[in-house]
């Protein structure tokens, strides 16, 4: 825990603990994990999105960058996106690209069950990808890893991570008034609970604004 993430100790543990149930059942451990870690996220705004997309617009991570921002699919799922995932304006997520332990990469089911979606996206997104046969971005995780950290750092945008489109997506679904299982649904987590503790900082700010409104609806009857 000195060094460590807390997470980082809790996927140990894990580890641990479900290797002891398997070759040492009546052993029980009894750890005092250290706590989590709200994590302390940048949220790419509307303008440094807007700005990336006109930077690789005719690029094939332009459409790694829509499905992440609008859908919003992780690396691996689009990686492993096909053609025949896509049926109008739908795109069903039912595969993962992950790296082996053989050091290549894989694709597979996903890791839960949540991670199988159906995810309603914008016209304009499908229609860049209208005509692509086969999987849709050719590219690893790694590869759009890359390609995308030098695309935010020449156009001039604030360092942020592929992975915190889908944060903007999440926050500007939730400070819009969509209910927190929708969009934990669509970012495929595991349950409701997970969302709220990962975006508490945005669903405070909508109880807050909540407050105001029945604050104001009930001034004038009191």
């Amino acid at each position: 825990s000195a060094r460590l993430s807390p997470k980082t100790v809790r996927n140990a543990h894990a580890l641990l603990s479900s290797t002891l149930e398997v070759f040492a059942p009546d052993f029980r451990l009894k750890t005092t994990l250290p706590a989590k870690r709200r994590p302390d996220l940048y949220v790419p705004s509307d303008a440094d999105i807007l700005a990336l997309l006109r930077h690789v617009q005719g690029r094939e991570l332009e459409i790694a960058v829509l499905l992440a921002a609008f859908g919003p699919l992780r690396r691996g799922e689009i990686c492993a996106l096909e053609s025949r995932d896509i049926s109008g304006s739908i795109v069903t997520v039912r595969r993962n690209m992950v790296l082996g332990p053989d050091r290549a990469w894989h694709v597979k089911q996903p890791k839960t069950y949540s991670g199988y979606r159906d995810i309603e996206f914008p016209d304009f997104v499908i229609q860049r990808m209208s005509g692509i046969e086969g999987r849709i971005v050719k590219s690893t995780p790694d590869q759009i890893t890359r390609r995308f950290q030098r695309a935010v750092q020449s156009a001039g945008l604030p360092h942020f991570r592929f992975h915190d489109l889908r944060h903007t997506f999440a926050t500007l679904a939730l400070q819009n008034g969509v209910d927190i299982k929708t969009v934990s649904g669509m970012l495929g987590h595991f349950s409701a609970g997970f969302t709220l503790d990962t975006y508490a900082h945005v669903t405070t700010s909508a109880k807050r604004e909540a407050a105001k409104t029945m604050g104001n609806i009930l001034s004038g009857a009191v």
